[in-house]
């Protein structure tokens, strides 16, 4: 079976994460070349206007898969995958159109950041969620997805999410701004037609904060003061959403990569 359904029909292409029945798609090496392809094709075609991101499950909308539980017996495996996955995902964010995630399953770990890196995002009101489940213990984004994530909740949210492990339900999420809009999963792919990209919705006295002069530093150092009663994950997360929100895009992205090859180092030799 192929993991990918790909339709670049204009205006409005199509992108499906395949998977057995009663699976849920994974994403592993395979699927992440041929996503990569289609990304690169999309870019090069004139006369689409739009791609809506898919999935056949009903128990995901896509999972990490192998290649991300394989860290102890494989790290140069592990890294070839980190750095294929933030590779495919870049191209996704880079399209000149809008990219609209239908999420009418969970978005869990790989699902998550893909949905993070599309412009909108639509959710069922019957999914579970979204979030970063740890797997044996591990919860850091490889992607980009503490980078998105931290830009679009700000500080305090994106690194409870991240630190907690638990899933965000629909409501919740559509209040936080992390989906733009619910919808029955029958209806979800005619909003996706429609539905325009949102901007970020932080808390509004952390915007205001960290727009006066000393509010992010008073703002960090809060979180740091919890980080530091906590584990060391909690800490390597809240060092990431800083640089997420201090740093240049393409550094913090980069930074990311490193940051979790370095905790899987450690966590997992």
């Amino acid at each position: 079976m192929t993991p990918l359904d790909v339709d670049l029909s204009s205006p409005v292409a199509r992108i499906t994460f395949c998977a057995a029945v009663g699976k849920a798609p994974t994403a592993g090496s395979e699927l992440l070349e041929e996503l990569e392809v289609a990304l690169d094709t999309l870019a090069t075609l004139s006369g689409v206007e739009r791609l809506l991101l898919l999935s056949e499950s009903k128990s995901a909308f896509l999972v990490s898969g192998p290649d991300s539980q394989s860290l102890a017996g494989d790290p140069v495996r592990f890294e070839q995958w980190v750095h294929r996955g933030r590779r495919a995902l870049e191209r996704l964010a880079a399209l000149p159109f809008p990219t609209v995630a239908c999420l009418g399953a969970p978005a869990l770990g790989a699902g998550f950041e893909l949905a993070l890196a599309c412009s909108a995002r639509v959710m069922a009101h019957s999914s579970a969620g979204v979030g970063f489940l740890p797997v044996e213990g591990w919860r850091m984004p490889v992607w980009g997805g503490s980078v998105r994530l931290s830009r679009r909740l700000g500080p305090t949210l994106a690194w409870e999410v991240m630190r907690s492990g638990a899933l965000v339900p629909p409501k919740l999420a559509a209040r936080w701004g992390l989906v733009d809009a619910l919808a029955p999963v029958e209806q979800l792919e005619a909003l996706a037609l429609r539905q325009r990209p949102r901007p970020p919705r932080w808390p509004w006295i952390e915007r205001w904060l960290w727009a006066l002069p000393g509010g992010a530093g008073l703002l960090i150092r809060r979180l740091e003061a919890r980080a530091g009663q906590g584990s060391g994950v909690d800490r390597v997360l809240l060092d990431q959403v800083r640089r997420s929100l201090t740093w240049p895009l393409d550094e913090a992205l980069e930074e990311e990569g490193r940051a979790a090859l370095a905790l899987a180092a450690s966590k997992f030799r």
